[in-house]
């Protein structure tokens, strides 16, 4: 048995050309090109394209939709950063709990914060 096969190219189509040779068979499949096409996501709706207002927090820094304010943790003191430690990763201590960051940008192991509020406070625009 044997088997050939061959990419035409032409125009308009290009075809896939398949030969199965058998002893005493020839079999020809040609197989015409599948045109790609994108899955119908159907019509947008209006509400879909209302742009929400996000503020930041004046604690967390985080930004926030002030419609769906949630919780908000932080650490009230700032970190101090000490550099290489292990495996080559950054850490950050906080004074203020004795938390430990590893990583900076991207984050390896993040500590949520010390401080609890029930939801975020919009920093004051200037």
């Amino acid at each position: 048995m044997e088997i050939e096969i061959k990419y035409l190219v032409r125009a308009p189509f290009n075809i896939l050309k398949i030969i199965i040779k058998n002893k005493m068979k020839r079999y020809t499949f040609n197989v015409p090109p599948i045109k790609p096409t994108l899955p119908s996501t159907g019509k947008v709706k209006e509400k879909e394209l209302i742009i929400e207002t996000l503020v930041q927090c004046k604690n967390c820094k985080k930004m926030f939709n002030p419609k769906k304010n949630g919780e908000c943790r932080y650490h009230p003191l700032p970190g101090k950063a000490i550099l290489r430690v292990h495996n080559g990763y950054d850490e950050i201590e906080y004074e203020c709990c004795g938390a430990i960051d590893k990583g900076f940008n991207p984050t390896y192991t993040k500590n949520s914060g010390c401080i609890f509020l029930e939801n975020h406070i919009a920093q004051e625009s200037t």
